[in-house]
């Protein structure tokens, strides 16, 4: 006999761990927020373990979450995939996404809802998670990951190139103005354990030595929090903190120098029965890439695209407008 845990429990654990949040895995199985928080308490006295850790703002799992989450997503997609393939034979709607959780909720999240609007009968079903390539197995259509990857049956491309500048908030900047980098060192910085290195590689260009004021976040979409909420200057990745610098919510305090952060690459699937859907969510990744460079390349500073309307919200309104 199969020694199982409540189903209901596997569902809110599994939606809480993708999303990082037990509000949007709420939303998202039409529940509380307290009913996700009393099953996930039900699956750890079930294995005895705890499956989330106390971190500042965000929901992390802990390395046993984090490890089951993984097994548990993928069995989930296993049963949903073979269910779909018995009710609807003939339609593989559903493409599968795991990519990095900052890259998801500041750059992929903001434009989701184009794709969606340009392709209404394909399910974009979208995990967020920092495993490997290995541990991810084959569950997945589309992974976006900082480094080249390699995987029989699928393709990598490069997706965007990055680089880093100084942000904070507004408010941040009106107490403590930064005209010059020395001015950094009235400043308090924020460090990331995941891009670990990159202040120093800026402060070398500058001829700076280290601020001695320094909080350090081991990931980078609290980090980023930290910085929305004033606690400090981060090196914003430009692709990370593009939607928040254009929403006034973050701005430059520095637009040079700037440092080169790893690019993000694309892993897709070549066949299957979805590969059209695979190939078109694909192209429009990459187009929507390219629209972002060559908005970066036009406006020369992530400061000057300002909150108006960009290129390719006009574009997709077009396309939208032309398709009804």
């Amino acid at each position: 006999m199969r020694r199982l845990p409540p189903l209901n429990s596997l569902r809110a654990f599994e939606a809480a761990a993708r999303l990082r949040s037990f509000s949007s895995a709420a939303r998202e199985l039409g529940v509380t927020h307290g009913a996700i928080s009393r099953q996930v308490r039900i699956l750890e006295q079930f294995l005895g373990a705890p499956l989330f850790a106390p971190s500042g703002r965000g929901l992390e799992p802990t390395e046993v979450g984090q490890r089951f989450s993984g097994e548990v997503g993928a069995a989930l997609d296993r049963i949903a995939s073979a269910t779909e393939r018995l009710i609807e034979p003939s339609a593989a709607r559903l493409i599968r996404i795991n990519a990095l959780p900052t890259f998801t909720l500041h750059w992929l999240f903001p434009r989701l809802g184009a794709f969606q609007r340009l392709h209404p009968s394909t399910e974009a079903r979208l995990s967020a998670s920092t495993q490997s390539l290995k541990e991810l197995g084959s569950t997945y259509d589309v992974i976006v990951r900082r480094r080249p990857m390699t995987r029989e049956g699928y393709q990598c491309v490069r997706l965007l190139e990055d680089f880093g500048t100084p942000v904070c908030a507004p408010q941040l900047l009106k107490e403590k103005p930064l005209k010059q980098p020395a001015d950094l060192l009235k400043h308090t910085i924020l460090v990331s354990d995941t891009h670990a290195g990159s202040w120093e590689d800026w402060l070398s260009v500058t001829g700076l030595p280290m601020p001695k004021k320094k909080l350090r976040f081991e990931h980078y979409h609290v980090l980023i929090q930290a910085a929305l909420e004033g606690l400090g200057v981060t090196l914003g990745p430009a692709v990370l903190v593009e939607e928040d610098v254009r929403a006034g919510r973050l701005v430059v305090a520095l637009d040079r120098p700037r440092t080169r952060f790893k690019s993000f690459y694309l892993l897709y699937r070549t066949d299957g029965p979805n590969k059209q859907r695979v190939k078109a969510f694909v192209n429009w990744l990459l187009d929507e890439a390219a629209c972002f460079t060559d908005e970066i390349a036009r406006t020369r500073s992530l400061d000057d695209m300002g909150p108006s309307l960009s290129r390719r919200e006009e574009r997709y309104s077009a396309a939208i407008s032309r398709s009804e």
